[in-house]
């Protein structure tokens, strides 16, 4: 029975997967957001590799000397509930502010090229973040299960080590592109006050 009902998790996960990432659509166009993410890395192969490389690296060296037990998959669920409300509250100000857009100046062009990259950002690291909730939950239902040892245990060990590495590097670069708005925001007000 046991065995029967990991069936049924591994089918309705792949299934969610597979509509998520639909091609047509309309209710959440997740693959949109993947792509638009790593279009932003097309022109710096180097920072792909920083991004998505390394962490593959240490993601398998944790493998090696830690196996993950119950409390590490609360714990990252309670640190990824944190990061994920955090990211909506930072998309929540950032679309909330005002971008007033003159075509012919290139800062505000500039300035919404980096509002869009962040939001984009934003919802792939909020994709990033349901995706390794599920995935957590999943392997402390099937922690204890007997084919869960040994060199299975450690893949699936590693894959959570590395989506989650990954996310916390999308961070790094989700606050610097913050900090480039509320800078832009500061430069312009102060500008405006001045006139």
């Amino acid at each position: 029975m046991q065995y029967f009902g990991i069936a049924l998790i591994f089918v309705s996960f792949v299934l969610m997967l597979f509509s998520i990432f639909k091609k047509t659509n309309n209710f959440f166009n997740a693959r949109q957001i993947v792509k638009d993410h790593f279009a932003a890395f097309n022109k710096s192969i180097r920072q792909y590799i920083v991004f998505y490389v390394y962490p593959l690296l240490l993601s398998v060296g944790v493998t090696f000397i830690y196996d993950a037990t119950d409390v590490l998959y609360d714990n990252l669920l309670i640190v990824l509930s944190i990061i994920l409300s955090m990211l909506f509250s930072v998309l929540a100000i950032i679309t909330n502010f005002s971008y007033k857009t003159d075509n012919e100046n290139p800062v505000d062009k500039r300035i919404i090229k980096v509002v869009r990259e962040s939001c984009n950002s934003i919802l792939y690291s909020c994709l990033l973040c349901v995706f390794i909730i599920l995935y957590c939950i999943i392997l402390i239902i099937i922690n204890d299960m007997p084919f869960y040892g040994g060199l299975l245990g450690k893949i699936l060990n590693g894959i959570a080590y590395y989506i989650f590495v990954v996310l916390i590097l999308n961070l790094l670069l989700v606050v610097k592109r913050i900090s480039k708005i509320i800078n832009a925001k500061i430069k312009i007000e102060s500008e405006d006050s001045k006139k």
